[in-house]
């Protein structure tokens, strides 16, 4: 679905998007918020490889690395200015002028640090992009207790 939704959209005709690998297609999660970290990640990326000047790439995969579901979105876009990269997880930290609120980011790390997972980053200026979601897999355990929902990863 997120897939869909960008190849859909007319002002990423530039930016690829593949599937790289999918190790794991469950992950203990509310759906719709990650759906919400992961559109938040690949628009940025869509962004980037925009001010570069495209065409460009953005890779996902999905990895087991227990106890996790590793989700990482790569692009060949702008990257991150060192200057930036202590900021990007801030509210209302912006790159882009009046175009962005500078939430995005900040609210994609509040998801993921509430689902017990954790999100990290590597740039080169320049040269692109990496963004890392960790997410618990399913728990049969806290499942059962519900303390969550498990959700299909329907990209």
């Amino acid at each position: 679905m997120i897939i869909a939704l960008h190849r859909s959209d007319p002002k990423w005709a530039n930016v690829r998007i593949v599937l790289e690998e999918l190790e794991i297609d469950e992950i203990f999660a509310d759906k719709r918020q990650i759906e919400q970290v992961l559109l938040n990640i690949i628009n940025n990326g869509c962004e980037a490889v925009e001010r570069k000047g495209g065409p460009g790439t953005i890779d996902i995969s999905v990895k087991k690395k227990d106890p996790y579901a590793v989700i990482s979105i790569r692009d060949n876009g702008i990257g991150i200015t060192e200057e930036d990269q202590g900021r990007i997880f801030d509210p209302f930290f912006t790159t882009r002028g009046p175009i962005g609120a500078g939430l995005g980011l900040s609210v994609s790390y509040g998801i993921v640090e509430r689902h017990g997972g954790r999100i990290n980053f590597e740039s080169d200026p320049g040269k692109g992009s990496v963004f890392r979601v960790y997410l618990p897999v399913s728990d049969t355990e806290k499942e059962e207790k519900g303390a969550i929902f498990t959700q299909n990863l329907d990209m």
